[in-house]
């Protein structure tokens, strides 16, 4: 596992080193794939924090750390199968596991909410190369078999990013509609092994969200369009994320 130091801000010899590391990290010569190593977020009202990416295997991601909460990853045969997050500092635990065809496309995720005791199943179908149809049960940590909504994902043609995601639930019928728009760079998670073939659920597609907007019964709820800093013209280095209301939130990516 590939491991990141992080020096004291309250020296200044080192907090210098530390600035002209990451800047020798914003400007790498991208050439090739590059992994995620940090993202350092600072929101609107002034609250920041960091989130540091690790490895194992070259690719494949590991844990995800930051001040909120730990993410922990496991693959099998290339393919992300569990991601356990534990809130910090309470130490609560949920967990989410998935399912893939013979293609390598995802047929099932199960979501295990234990300080709730509640579990969640989706059910994803392929019924053509740009359409994502799914079922979502609900139950308890045992089994999910109370259908609770459907929905269709719409992706770009072949780039497989999700255009639009459309979801009616059931016994209250309330139709939830979420837009994205995007760039045509790497994004900032390309080089993260995931294997998945025509649908970039776990990490949001293959390029950047310029735009998101989240609809429900047709009434605006929330939006934001985002612009960005390149490294090279390939991978972001800079995002500045500008909400329906004016509000600013930046966020800063450094490579491996």
């Amino acid at each position: 596992m590939k491991k990141l130091f992080v020096f004291s801000l309250l020296v200044l010899m080192l907090a210098c080193d530390e600035k002209d590391e990451a800047d020798d990290k914003l400007s790498l010569p991208l050439n090739g794939d590059h992994l995620i190593e940090q993202i350092d977020v600072v929101y609107s009202n002034n609250i920041s924090f960091s989130k540091n990416y690790y490895y194992e295997n070259d690719n494949e991601l590991s844990e995800v750390r930051s001040l909120n909460g730990n993410e922990e990853y496991t693959y099998k045969d290339g393919f992300i199968t569990k991601i356990k997050y534990t809130a910090l500092p309470s130490g609560a635990i949920d967990e989410r596991f998935f399912t893939y065809n013979n293609e390598g496309k995802l047929t099932e995720e199960t979501k295990l909410y234990y300080t709730k005791s509640v579990g969640e199943r989706i059910v994803f179908s392929y019924p053509d190369e740009t359409t994502v149809t799914f079922e979502r049960y609900g139950g308890d940590l045992n089994a999910q078999n109370s259908l609770q909504a459907k929905g269709i994902y719409d992706l770009e043609a072949g780039s497989f990013n999700i255009l639009k995601l459309t979801e009616t639930t059931i016994e209250t019928p309330q139709t939830r509609v979420l837009s994205y728009s995007y760039d045509n760079k790497k994004s900032v998670t390309h080089g993260i092994k995931d294997n998945m073939k025509g649908f970039e659920y776990l990490f949001s597609g293959e390029n950047n969200v310029t735009a998101y907007s989240f609809k429900l019964n047709d009434l605006d709820v929330y939006s934001y369009s985002s612009t960005f800093m390149y490294n090279n013209d390939i991978y972001p280095s800079k995002e500045s994320q500008t909400d329906q209301d004016g509000a600013i939130n930046t966020y800063t990516f450094y490579y491996q």
